[in-house]
């Protein structure tokens, strides 16, 4: 599967994390569509590309933006939601698709939310870790 490549500035202080203060590409999956993505989110795809770099040494994977299906009311669709895929992700020689180390996804997830504002929510899920800006309303 092709991916395109995005370019993303991983150097984000106080996260704890010893981040690269270069230029890292995160991975785009082909047909996953950014353009109408919200300024609120570049932060997110930033840190979780900064995580991914910390506890693999490979750039992130976006899986989802504005695209695909999701539940009603999801806000992937007004431009405040991506998903970013596990590392724990294998594919066999076959081709099949496995996930095998929850810790790891779980790591990965926490890095995640403790990096961002409480105004988004981190969620791991079966194949990939969901982000939003989802602010409390007054």
């Amino acid at each position: 599967m092709q991916m395109r490549e995005l370019a993303l500035f991983a150097g984000l202080a106080g996260l704890g994390l010893a981040l690269v203060s270069r230029p890292a590409k995160a991975l785009v999956k082909d047909g996953v569509q950014l353009d109408g993505l919200e300024p609120e989110m570049v932060p997110a795809v930033h840190v979780a590309n900064s995580v991914a770099l910390e506890l693999s040494g490979e750039p992130t994977t976006i899986t989802s933006g504005l695209e695909g299906e999701h539940g009603e009311g999801s806000l992937h669709f007004e431009g405040l939601a991506v998903d970013v895929r596990r590392l724990d992700r294998h594919v066999d020689q076959f081709g099949g698709v496995h996930f095998i180390d929850l810790a790891l996804a779980e790591r990965q997830a926490r890095a995640i939310r403790a990096a961002l504002p409480s105004d988004f929510d981190v969620v791991l899920e079966a194949t990939h870790v969901h982000i939003e800006f989802d602010p409390p309303h007054a």
